[in-house]
This record gives structure tokens, C-alpha cells and sequence, in this order.
């Protein structure tokens, strides 16, 4: 098997990145494309995997269940268990601003 060459990152290549998974850049300095580029050649030998036949075994042993309502529990018994709720909504905290 013929071995890759290791994959070379740059910094344009991780603004680049962020800008397309939306993310914000980090500062892209040496170190940081030395770290990427590095991960991204250990995982690089997971492209020579093939998935093909381990997702065509767990197809066939795939036993799909009938799908059934079953009752659920009254909204009011639920709602008094939460510490605040408000019109039938369990209140909590604010995490995104």
C-alpha cells in the first residue's frame, strides 16, 4: 500500500473553515496549523476503512419495532414536578444571549 503524503494545512485554510462551518476563527498562528494539521494526519489511515459491509450487516440485523401511541402522563402531573413553569411551558434558565 502506497503511503499518503501528510496533508498540509495553512492558515488561509482554517479562516476559510471557520467561515464556512460558521464558526469563529481562533487566531490561526503556526502553532495552531502545526496542531490541526498534526490530528489530521492521525486520523488520515481512517480513509483506507472500508464501511461498506459494516453498514450492510447492521441493515440486515435491523428489527424494526411497531410503532405504538402509548398514554403519557397528564400534562398538570408533569408541570408539578418542574420547579417553575408558566401557561403550560416549563420555565428555565436563559443559556444563549
Amino acid at each position: 500500500m502506497k503511503e499518503k503524503e501528510p496533508l498540509k494545512i495553512d492558515k488561509d485554510m482554517i479562516e476559510e473553515l471557520c467561515e464556512f462551518s460558521m464558526l469563529m476563527p481562533p487566531e490561526a498562528d503556526d502553532e495552531l496549523v502545526r496542531d490541526i494539521e498534526g490530528l489530521l494526519n492521525i486520523l488520515s489511515p481512517l480513509d483506507s476503512v472500508s464501511t461498506a459491509e459494516a453498514i450492510t450487516e447492521c441493515e440486515e440485523d435491523t428489527v424494526m419495532r411497531e410503532d405504538i401511541a402509548l398514554p403519557y402522563c397528564e400534562a398538570e402531573s408533569f408541570l408539578s414536578s418542574a420547579p417553575e413553569h408558566t401557561d403550560g411551558y416549563i420555565r428555565v434558565p436563559r443559556t444563549v444571549e
